[in-house]
């Protein structure tokens, strides 16, 4: 099932109503017996009502809830109260447990009028917007498209003007709402309406909520004898598959609406305004694979969230695939690993991957629903014994199978090679993830420069992120011939430069498995040598490619605030250089004070002089050596200024505490560790550890 975004067009009284159900179910929403009461300058007190109708009772009527709000807004910074803009205010005036929150966002008027507020009012449980306006007090109520027409509003602040007689009646001016609140930011740059004798074309400009521009083109007949200009037409599509619009038009007012929707993202999922530039709006997917993601439930409660995903071939692929090293090795991983060694010469179909639960130290039964989840993906794919399963979620705890089973055959039903298809698996796969990760692209080999091959993949971690690996599940697919005998090399050696490299808390999952599956759909020689162009022109596609995925998830750590990459180089040895990043990159010491924006080096230095000591592993002559008095440590920011010297020769550094703050208020930064002991090096990616880290997983079974 797939969310409903819509937005309507209309002066600043706007008002638009996402919903989960079918449109023609959608249900109304009325701000009623609203008020704002000011104390000067000082606070405001919002007083409103917010009712919602939809679905039905026991007896088919439409049920109609009432929901009361009363929340202040205080001053700021010399802003007038009645001017503040405001976010995430919870409808009882608290932020942590109200069901409806509340952003509001003001447009002062010309000089003279009061101001205009839109208050963007969201569900938080049924992830349904609502958007109402202000103007000078008084109260804008409307009603959601039904299936004659949209609503309809004055549009006074656009100008109407004569273009060219017969041929265009007039035009909208430009919308913005850049000051408007985080969830209310579409905007249309453009719009114009060409009328002829029997037809009507709205021809518009506008930015997605990434900030993505669209062009949307509609045509709309008129009935015989009527007026072009004067009708409605309800859901006709955009020049964009996901796209559809209604054009409601009242004659009283000889005013319209236009009214968006979009089908594309995902119910229930709501992404942070700083993670949404990490999503992509648009992709170019491997030829032949498809994939999907559906509502199944498996948290108990989930009505909403797109929890199973299917991603499938419609030929066999080569594949290869890396496990966690945990011993409590869960089921699906048990299964899939023997499975791809029976199909090694003879290729997989798909992977089915369910969220909510982890399938993890469930015994013998579990292992049977991970083996029963894998055979309904083949019955639906005609395939024999050809689907790995993978399981993320609560460890201890059996499947929900028979719902999962139920189900698999819907995300069959729902697979396609669309960016929204493949977008909506990659939300499936999510737990405390707070984006989905997705990337494709295009490559070429030496052999066939003239064939454009593409990869695609996707990824879910947030917690529980330490090689090897973590709670991380990954999915590359590709068209590129690759034969079977090079697969297992070629994932080893860029899952340990991007996934084996990344560390959120240092805790290694039950269920980690990325796989890659190449179906060879674009043609061109087969990549069969570990010693051709070929390989190692695809190694370095398929490195890059999976580092990218991988730094999205640390991007995402759970409570994050920070990207760091921590970088040791004038290493004896590789393997000691890895180990020492490793350590610091874990280390509880030195993220703590990378949140707190400190700039306390001894933390770094303490977690490099242990590293060696405390994780067995490497004969001593792989180790790197450390010479204290050869070591340095600097921080090197991402904005191209120099780096900050803290300790030089083990000689510490007068630090400029001022330049170090103004680091460390970025977002991304650079540890470098220089041991001037050799020649090599190694990197890291990690993120810090905050207050909301704890919070995440001191609730995660609730």
């Amino acid at each position: 099932m797939h969310a409903i975004i819509l937005f309507t067009l209309v002066l600043w009284t706007t008002i638009a109503v996402v919903s989960s159900t079918m449109l023609q179910s959608v249900g109304n929403w009325v701000l009623s017996g609203g008020q704002i009461v000011c104390v000067g300058d000082v606070f405001c007190d919002y007083y409103f009502v917010i009712s919602s109708s939809g679905g039905g009772g026991d007896d088919g009527a439409a049920k109609t809830t009432h929901h009361q709000c009363h929340f202040q807004v205080e001053s700021e910074d010399g802003v007038p109260a009645d001017a503040m803009q405001f976010q995430d205010v919870g409808c009882d005036g608290g932020i942590a447990n109200d069901t409806f929150r509340v952003n509001g966002s003001w447009e002062q008027k010309e000089e003279g009028d009061g101001p205009d507020i839109v208050l963007c009012v969201t569900n938080v449980v049924d992830r349904v917007w609502a958007f109402f306006g202000f103007d000078d007090w008084e109260i804008h109520n409307g009603r959601v498209a039904d299936n004659k027409s949209s609503p309809v509003y004055p549009v006074g602040k656009f100008e109407k003007r004569q273009l060219e007689p017969r041929k265009m009646d007039w035009a909208m001016g430009k919308h913005t709402t850049t000051s408007a609140p985080d969830q209310c930011i579409w905007s249309i740059q453009w719009l114009n309406r060409y009328v002829d004798d029997s037809s009507m074309k709205v021809h518009f400009s506008f930015l997605d909520e990434y900030r993505t521009q669209h062009i949307c083109t509609v045509n709309a007949s008129a009935p015989a004898g009527a007026d072009p200009k004067t009708c409605s037409f309800y859901q006709h599509k955009c020049d964009e598959n996901d796209w559809s619009v209604s054009w409601g038009y009242q004659a009283a007012s000889d005013a319209a609406a236009l009214t968006l929707y979009n089908y594309s993202a995902p119910v229930g999922r709501s992404i942070p305004a700083g993670k949404k530039k990490y999503v992509p709006s648009n992709g170019t997917y491997p030829r032949g694979f498809r994939a999907s993601g559906v509502v199944v439930g498996v948290k108990p409660g989930n009505t909403t969230k797109p929890d199973l995903a299917l991603i499938a071939s419609d030929a066999p692929c080569a594949a290869a695939a890396v496990f966690t090293k945990n011993k409590f090795q869960a089921a699906p991983v048990t299964f899939s690993r023997a499975l791809l060694k029976e199909r090694r010469n003879s290729g997989l179909r798909g992977v089915v991957i369910n969220s909510g639960c982890a399938n993890a130290v469930t015994g013998k039964g579990g292992l049977e629903d991970a083996e029963a989840m894998a055979c309904a993906a083949d019955r639906s794919l005609g395939a024999e014994r050809g689907t790995i399963a993978m399981s993320t979620g609560v460890i201890g705890q059996r499947l929900p199978i028979r719902k999962i089973l139920d189900n698999i055959p819907k995300a069959h039903e729902e697979l396609g090679d669309s960016h929204k298809h493949w977008l909506t698996a990659a939300w499936a796969i999510c737990t405390t993830d707070t984006f989905p990760k997705l990337i494709s692209r295009k490559f070429s080999l030496p052999s066939s420069p003239s064939i454009e091959y593409r990869i695609a993949g996707t990824t879910k971690g947030a917690g529980m992120i330490h090689p090897n690996m973590a709670t991380l599940l990954g999915v590359i697919a590709t068209d590129a011939p690759i034969s079977p005998a090079v697969m297992p090399s070629v994932l080893k050696h860029a899952v340990d430069r991007s996934f084996n490299s990344i560390t959120i808390d240092g805790d290694t999952s039950t269920n980690d498995t990325v796989a890659l599956l190449a179906n060879g759909a674009a043609g061109g020689q087969e990549v069969a040598s570990e010693d051709s162009a070929d390989f190692a022109a695809f190694r370095d596609v398929l490195t890059e490619f999976a580092t990218d995925l991988a730094k999205l998830i640390v991007r995402d750590g759970e409570g994050a605030t920070k990207f760091v990459t921590i970088r040791v180089r004038e290493s004896s040895s590789e393997a000691g250089a890895r180990r020492i990043a490793s350590t610091i990159a874990r280390s509880p010491l030195v993220k703590t004070a990378l949140y707190g924006k400190d700039a306390n080096w001894g933390r770094i230095l303490c977690a490099t002089g242990y590293s060696l000591v405390t994780e067995p592993g490497a004969p001593e002559n792989e180790v790197a050596e450390i010479a204290p008095e050869r070591t340095s440590v600097s921080f090197v920011p991402t904005d191209g200024s120099p780096e900050l010297k803290l300790l030089v020769n083990g000689e510490p550094e007068q630090v400029d505490e001022a330049r170090a703050a103004e680091i460390l208020e970025l977002e991304d930064l650079e540890i470098l560790v220089r041991l001037g002991t050799g020649k090599e090096e190694a990197t890291y990616w990690t993120c810090d550890y905050s207050h909301e880290y704890i919070t995440i997983n001191g609730d995660y079974r609730t």
